[in-house]
């Protein structure tokens, strides 16, 4: 008992954690070595036994009864504070920097790229070969404190290994336990699909689309009769045809719910929809068809995150109910399956160390890092398991369901600071259940209907807007409006919100959202703090239609803090820059709404019309697709010099105007009396302030 109380004596020292008498002990142990600075501990626990313990002298113990004694030793070591699973403990190992040096010096070992970072560790030094670490197979990835300290030799790397491999092995039970939860999330989520479908992604036939589609009808049969009465010798069957192709769009044509028209990139998947429509002939289920297999058409069908496509015929109600009850129910499959296989391949990836930077810092590295999942418990563990994790699990799935599905229709939201009365609470410019108020602006949330025609476009409230507050799902548009705001200032700061669980959700099930958190939903937003693109929803009259003047029709375009600069990106959100009429929205609606907006500021027009893609033709031409030759220069120049449309300086912003011909007389296209001496500046003089003005300009305080 002598020498199992010395060896236990001497580890305990190494770590600073016995009296006095141990480190005296330490220091004028045999042969007077100094163990705790020595980096060979398996001598280092040899020295601190008696010599009469020692193998090959007498009536030495025998190999086999000094490993016993080693392994009571090492239980008794396994007990003390300097291992227990705390994060203070972790950081004071030097675990990290452990795992950094191995993974610098053996990545090209064939141990390690075989077996993998925690892999080679235990077979160098445990000598296990059965060590391997994947998902579904943690039992393989298991050490005890008991076999690390009695078969590694150093003591310090003995306590790092340990917490490094316990780690590693919580990190891959959580994923674990996770990836049960969201399976059970994928059945419950599944069971809603015929609900979502139809509330919020079936586009609907609203009651202004039946009095136009009967205008139409009206006009139709009118000009039949006309054409049929002094012209009989007309083939009748043939021009009702041609009519009724001019006349409206809707039938026989497929567009996305925001309008977005099937062009040559969507062919292929319209194909697939439409064999996916033969298969589900007679179906009235998205549960019912399941049951038969989709295996064969899932891989077709598009999952969350593109924008759904459908059969826009009025006359087929339930087909296109189908057909989208079917894509929601395989798109809920794929994004489960998609956010699995992710989560599968990133454990694969982080447990192989194959990747890592220049010091050595590995992806497993990074995971670890903080020591978080060296104090996973089995109370932890257990809440993973427990009833609300996996409602957690099933409400983040559920908003990013439903904000695809908002996203599907076109639907995006317009903030600004710019309001109409004292305060947010106040502002009555947009549809009030439809609005939020958040850092010091106000937000209002719009969809964009592209039925028919494309000059009758024009924004309309959400489908199913009324319905959100029901069960299942039990959100405010200012909850989404709310998340979705935050979830774009964060992305504009560099914080990427994961479409689905991330590391530190999956870390704990409390770290999971609310509806109104940032990531919860992700619906486009537009700022614009200096002209409200803001409109009622409500009064839509058929002359609207045919104005395209009119404020229904007001469209994103011209969005971001610094000169409109997200305005492209907003288009890509929501669609509209894939659109079939995109280029009519370009050049007809936005100049329109732009100059209603911005009256004479000239420069911002110009630049908004830098970012939508378009300029001003000549006299009579109006706007056309392409943008003005100068508008990456002026652009440069803006950004440059960080100047905003509130304070750049009004040389300056003359200089810009002229040189981009804004300031030219009506009818001979020549540049006015004030342009004239800046009209033969090249822009090279005004950055580098050889211009009489560019002191000015570019000068101190201004």
């Amino acid at each position: 008992m002598v020498s199992i109380k010395k060896f236990v004596t001497a580890t305990l020292a190494l770590f600073g954690l016995t009296n006095g008498a141990a480190e005296k002990f330490l220091k004028e142990g045999p042969a007077g070595m100094n163990i705790s600075g020595s980096n060979n501990t398996r001598s280092a626990y040899l020295s601190s036994l008696p010599i009469s313990l020692l193998p090959g002298d007498g009536d030495a113990m025998q190999p086999h009864q000094l490993h016993k004694r080693y392994s009571q030793g090492a239980a008794v070591v396994c007990q003390s504070p300097a291992f227990d699973l705390t994060i203070a403990n972790w950081h004071d190992s030097g675990a990290n920097e452990f795992l950094r040096r191995w993974a610098y010096d053996f990545i090209g070992d064939r141990e390690y790229s075989t077996r993998g970072i925690l892999g080679s560790l235990a077979q160098a030094f445990l000598g296990r070969n059965d060590f391997r670490c994947s998902v579904g197979s943690s039992h393989s990835c298991m050490v005890t404190c008991n076999e690390v300290v009695s078969l590694v030799e150093d003591p310090h790397d003995a306590r790092a290994l340990y917490l490094i491999m316990t780690a590693g092995r919580h990190y891959l039970e959580v994923i674990e336990v996770a990836d049960k939860a969201l399976l059970a999330a994928q059945v419950n989520v599944g069971q809603w699909s015929d609900m979502l479908a139809a509330k919020f992604y079936w586009t609907q036939e609203t009651n202004h689309d039946r009095v136009f589609r009967l205008t139409i009808r009206l006009m139709q049969d009118f000009v039949g009769f006309v054409m049929f009465t002094f012209a009989p010798m007309v083939p009748f069957h043939i021009l009702e045809k041609a009519i009724e192709s001019k006349l409206t769009e809707i039938p026989d044509n497929a567009e996305a719910p925001h309008g977005a028209g099937i062009d040559q990139a969507a062919m292929e998947l319209m194909q697939k929809k439409e064999n996916l429509e033969k298969t589900l002939s007679g179906v009235k289920s998205a549960a019912k068809w399941a049951q038969v297999g989709y295996g064969a058409v899932a891989s077709g069908v598009p999952f969350l995150g593109i924008p759904a496509t459908e059969l826009m015929t009025w006359e087929g109600y339930e087909k296109a109910q189908i057909l989208n009850i079917a894509e929601l129910g395989i798109a809920i499959s794929q994004l489960i399956t998609e956010t699995r296989h992710k989560n599968l391949k990133a454990v694969e990836e982080a447990f192989s160390g194959r990747v890592i930077d220049a010091t050595g810092g590995t992806m497993l590295g990074q995971i670890l890092e903080g020591g978080s999942y060296l104090a996973v418990n089995s109370q932890m563990m257990h809440q993973w398991s427990g009833y609300q994790a996996e409602k957690r699990l099933i409400d983040a799935l559920k908003y990013r369901i439903f904000s695809e599905a908002l996203k599907s229709q076109g639907v995006y939201i317009h903030c600004t600071r710019k309001m109409n009365a004292f305060s947010c609470e106040n502002d009555d410019r947009g549809p009030q259940n439809l609005k939020a108020c958040i850092d010091n602006r106000v937000c209002y949330m719009n969809k964009w209907s592209g039925r028919g025609y494309w000059w009758r476009h024009h924004v309309e409230e959400p489908f199913g807007v009324d319905q959100m507050g029901d069960w299942p799902m039990l959100v405010t548009p200012e909850d989404i409006i709310i998340s979705s705001y935050k979830t774009y200032k964060q992305e504009k700061t560099g914080k990427i919100i994961s479409k689905f669980a991330t590391q530190e959700e999956l870390l704990s099930p409390q770290a999971f959202m609310d509806a109104s958190t940032p990531g919860s939903f992700f619906l486009p937003v537009c700022i614009n703090d200096r002209f409200p693109q803001i409109t009622t929803l409500d009064d839509y009259k058929l002359w609207d239609n045919f104005n395209q003047n009119s404020e229904k029709k007001t469209l994103p375009c011209s969005c971001g803090e610094f000169w409109g600069d997200e305005t492209e990106q907003v288009w890509h959100d929501t669609g509209l820059g894939i659109s079939k009429h995109q280029a009519k929205y370009r050049t007809s609606f936005c100049p329109r709404q732009l100059k209603a907006k911005m009256g004479d500021n000239k420069l911002e027009r110009f630049v908004a019309d830098c970012h939508l893609g378009v300029s001003k033709g000549g006299l009579f031409n109006g706007y056309q697709d392409g943008k003005h030759p100068f508008c990456d220069v002026v652009m440069d120049i803006i950004k440059a010099h960080g100047r905003s449309p509130d304070d750049i300086d009004p040389y300056l912003k003359l200089a810009l105007e002229c040189k981009a011909g804004l300031h030219v007389t009506s009818i001979r296209g020549k540049p006015k009396k004030e342009c004239e001496m800046y009209v033969k500046t090249g822009f090279e003089e005004l950055v580098n302030k050889r211009h009489p003005k560019a002191a000015t300009w570019f000068g101190g305080g201004v």
